[in-house]
């Protein structure tokens, strides 16, 4: 590995490595490593060979990251160094990305105070009005994907991610029909956002946020996406919602965005799209068909996953109650 990492850094014209490249925790499709050469201190993102397989994968990459310098003078953020006119890197059939290192740390439940939700919810406004625009970038409509849940479920090879799923297979199939269709509803408004805004993708130094991994970037109803980052920035960390977070974050997004009739019934539905699809794909890895090594991944994603919908389910009233008084 240390053999790739060192290839990397030199196609990339930051010389040697002075030290032993570190590997990140954190990281759930791709690897993260903190390497430094002569040029400075990196993060080096080995990018998922599965993942870069996929027709699109790599325009996707590139788009996202074109996003991110779209919006780097809206809001505070860090995207992928360009070299040579590129983001994104090819090394003996490796697809890699560098990062300017960023000393700071993300915030996660129960620490997350009303004061960090205050400032997500300015800078999700801020980018929500800037309403971006990147060549080739295409609205995207939902798509009902006719996922093949049973099929994938038998070949689990965790038996109690398997019983899991096959008792909860009802509810996922209605979890993921209700965010289809309303997330289908939304889809004659979008804008290109991040479509990932959640506390592992903020990284705190002292109290100014940095906007990171901008993979996801892309079109978004802005609607679906608030009730998305909702979830991520009240959740208090204890299976509830805290709601002066909730109060911080809805009226620092609501200075310069009208909430007055807002769709909330609908975006809360839309926002299962989300952790539906990521329980998809983290099935198939449980089974292999991804890559042999994230069997044990995919198995934990599973379960976490399926306790986050199950408690998305039981809070959505709570949400949309509290919503409905702006």
């Amino acid at each position: 590995m240390d053999t790739l990492l060192e290839k990397c850094v030199k196609k990339s014209g930051l010389g040697h490595l002075l030290e032993v490249p570190v590997q990140l925790s954190g990281g759930l499709m791709h690897r993260m490593f903190r390497v430094k050469t002569e040029k400075g201190i990196f993060a080096l993102k080995l990018l998922n060979d599965e993942i870069m397989k996929r027709p699109q994968a790599l325009r996707n990459m590139r788009l996202s990251e074109r996003a991110a310098e779209e919006l780097k003078n809206t809001v505070p953020l860090a995207g992928a160094v360009q070299i040579q006119g590129a983001h994104v890197h090819c090394c003996h059939e490796h697809w890699f990305m560098i990062y300017p290192w960023l000393e700071g740390k993300s915030i996660f439940p129960p620490d997350i105070q009303p004061v960090h939700c205050a400032k997500i919810g300015q800078i999700l406004a801020d980018i929500h009005c800037a309403n971006v625009q990147v060549d080739g970038m295409e609205i995207e409509m939902p798509e009902n994907e006719n996922r093949e849940w049973k099929q994938h479920i038998s070949l689990c090879r965790d038996d109690e991610c398997k019983e899991m799923m096959l008792n909860l297979l009802p509810c996922i199939l209605q979890w993921e029909r209700k965010g289809y269709e309303s997330a289908l509803k939304l889809a004659t408004e979008q804008v290109i956002s991040h479509r990932d805004l959640d506390p592992k993708n903020v990284m705190w130094r002292v109290m100014q946020p940095m906007l990171i991994d901008w993979e996801a970037a892309g079109y978004i109803n802005p609607w679906q996406e608030m009730a998305e980052c909702l979830f991520y920035w009240c959740d208090d960390g204890n299976g509830g919602l805290h709601k002066d977070c909730f109060q911080a974050f809805i009226e620092a997004y609501g200075k310069k965005v009208q909430l007055h009739g807002a769709p909330w019934q609908v975006a809360l539905n839309a926002a299962y799209m989300g952790p539906v699809g990521w329980l998809y794909y983290n099935l198939r890895r449980t089974a292999g068909l991804e890559r042999e090594d994230e069997v044990p991944v995919g198995v934990r994603q599973v379960k976490e996953t399926l306790r986050l919908l199950q408690n998305r389910e039981r809070l959505n009233n709570i949400l949309l109650a509290w919503l409905q008084e702006y």
